[in-house]
């Protein structure tokens, strides 16, 4: 004869066999189902076509522009390719180059009439260059001599474009050799 507790796990080994039963049963009878509905579809129609959807390898940049600058003459545009160039490294890599190319032919092409062929040596040379097709531009356009900049000064070009090195070095003075 068999007592209270052998019982009591005879009916949960039952109980359990019972639910898988019935389980494996609703699970069989899906699958069978889903083959049958399935028998004459494509295979591309059996799966999810938005999980295997391929995003475009390119994406659309929008034109680059800047807030507040007026159609004719393009001076903040112009300033905001002079301040790029003063940003440049003054001894590039050649990554930082073809960074740099990338960069102002995206944003600044449309500011030339002509092909664009920057100067990516070095800071000095690229801000110069920037410098002076401004006041190209400005001078075609007949625009006010107040705009021109003064190319020759590198110093104050970079001063008024450039890196702020005074709030720099109140920062970073105690590195030795940065500014010396």
């Amino acid at each position: 004869m068999l007592t209270r507790d052998q019982m009591e796990e005879q009916l949960k080994q039952s109980a359990k066999a019972t639910i898988f039963e019935q389980q494996f049963a609703q699970a069989f009878e899906r699958i069978l189902k889903e083959k049958r509905e399935g028998s004459n579809k494509l295979y591309a129609e059996k799966k999810d076509w938005q999980k295997y959807q391929s995003l475009p390898s390119y994406s659309e940049q929008q034109a680059f522009t800047v807030e507040g600058d007026d159609n004719k003459l393009r001076v903040a545009k112009w300033n905001s390719l002079l301040k790029d160039s003063a940003f440049y490294l003054d001894n590039p890599s050649l990554r930082d180059e073809r960074e740099m190319k990338q960069k102002l032919f995206f944003r600044y092409d449309d500011l030339f009439a002509d092909a664009m062929k920057p100067p990516l040596q070095s800071r000095r040379d690229l801000l110069s260059w920037a410098c002076q097709a401004k006041n190209e531009s400005l001078r075609a356009n007949e625009a006010s001599g107040e705009l021109l900049e003064d190319c020759e000064n590198y110093g104050g070009l970079l001063r008024k474009y450039g890196p702020d090195y005074e709030q720099l070095k109140k920062k970073l003075a105690h590195v030795r050799g940065l500014f010396d």
